[in-house]
């Protein structure tokens, strides 16, 4: 992604948190959260059918859910759960069974609580 594109992205979405009001995706106020306390990390992927239902490849975690640079080193104060993580479902969705993921969500939203507590 062009840093540019990214920029102009998070200025108007900014924007809308500002006003109260989401005027593109018309999302709820409640969730609407200003981009505003650095750092500030983006990850671009290839949409696919797999993307369409959860998220595919996702980002590569340590057993804790820390997300891990291109050197495969934990970045402070990052985590990922659920479907964000990588790896969940290789590169495609083929699992069969509904709710399924809200209970790979549930686990390790718990697992990440209990390793942030104890830092």
């Amino acid at each position: 992604m062009e840093p540019a594109a990214l920029s102009a992205t998070v200025e108007q979405y900014n924007k809308v948190c500002a006003e109260g009001y989401d005027s593109d995706f018309a999302k709820d106020p409640h969730f609407l959260n200003a981009v505003a306390k650095a750092p500030f990390y983006a990850h671009v992927t290839t949409p696919s059918l797999g993307f369409a239902l959860v998220t595919t490849g996702g980002f590569v975690t340590t057993n804790d859910q820390q997300v891990l640079n291109e050197d495969y080193q934990p970045i402070e104060g990052l985590y990922a759960s659920g479907n964000t993580c990588g790896m969940r479902f290789g590169p495609e969705y083929i699992t069969p069974i509904p709710g399924v993921s809200i209970g790979m969500c549930l686990t390790l939203g718990r697992e990440l609580g209990k390793y942030l507590a104890a830092k």
